[in-house]
This record gives structure tokens, sequence and C-alpha cells, in this order.
């Protein structure tokens, strides 16, 4: 699976499930324990695994990419290198697999329902964004880069 085609739900997802594991059941630390650590509101974690909440800001990002101990740019995006699961991964069931009921109405279960000619002009704005940026850029910067590419109407292929 490539790691910039994943949900953001996806990848907080793995990247929990690449911190050192410990304890006697061998998982990582309990959610509400990173997000305590990382000044995060409680649930964060779980809403955006679970794909409740499909986006957050970007301070939110930046704290929780450090409490995973993975780069922001990669956690929001999919730019860059994905962690090493730390153990063997449980089964993932949310957020990229579909419900049955869903797909027989021809319906996508979960964030990937997006309207592909969004998605796409989301992606094509954030790449922009991404290129255009100095090296030294912070998650911050590229957004509104992004934010701006969106809003003048990026152009499609």
């Amino acid at each position: 699976m490539s790691t910039n085609t994943i949900t953001l739900a996806d990848r907080v997802w793995l990247a929990y499930w690449s911190l050192p594991r410990t304890g006697k059941r061998g998982k990582p630390p309990a959610y509400a324990s990173l997000e305590a650590a990382a000044g995060l509101p409680n649930g964060i974690i779980s809403k955006l695994v679970n794909g409740d909440r499909q986006t957050a800001a970007p301070e939110t990002l930046e704290a929780l990419a450090k409490a995973l101990r993975v780069e922001p740019a990669w956690l929001a995006w999919g730019k860059g290198t994905a962690p090493t699961p730390s153990g063997e991964l449980p089964p993932r069931t949310l957020a990229t697999a579909p419900q049955e009921e869903e797909e027989a109405v021809g319906v996508e279960a979960g964030p990937s329902a997006v309207a592909p000619a969004v998605r796409d002009a989301v992606r094509e704005a954030v790449e922009k964004a991404l290129a255009e940026a100095p090296a030294d850029a912070g998650p911050h910067e590229v957004l509104a880069l992004a934010r701006m590419h969106v809003g003048q109407g990026t152009s499609r292929k």
C-alpha cells in the first residue's frame, strides 16, 4: 500500500502501531496518554483513526506527529518516509474497509467517499504547494499555499 494514497486515518493508525510496544499486552501507549503528553484534546486520536474526523488543524497535526514520532508532512499528506511497524500489525478494519450495505447500493465508505474531482483538486493544490514551499517551510506555510491554490481553482489534467 503506497503511503501517499492512504487516508489520514490510516496514517495515524500506522504511526500509532509503529510506536514501541510496552506493557503486558505488548501494545503501544494508550491514546489518552499520548494525547495528554502532547497537549491534544481527549479522543482526537480515536476520532482520526476511526475516520470520525478527516482533517485536523496544522497545530494539531504537528503535536500529533511529535507524539507519534513521525514527520508532520508524512502524517498530513503521506509525503516522506512511512514509519516501520514495531511488531505485527492488527487487522485494519476502519476507514479503509467498505461496509457491505454501502457496497450493495454503490456508495463508497468512509473518507474515500469524497468526490474524485474534489480529491484530485486538493491533491494537486497540495502537490503545487509542496513544490513551491521553501525547504524549511513548516506545515502552516504549506497549508496556506495549498489553500491559496484551491481558492484559485487548480487546473485539471
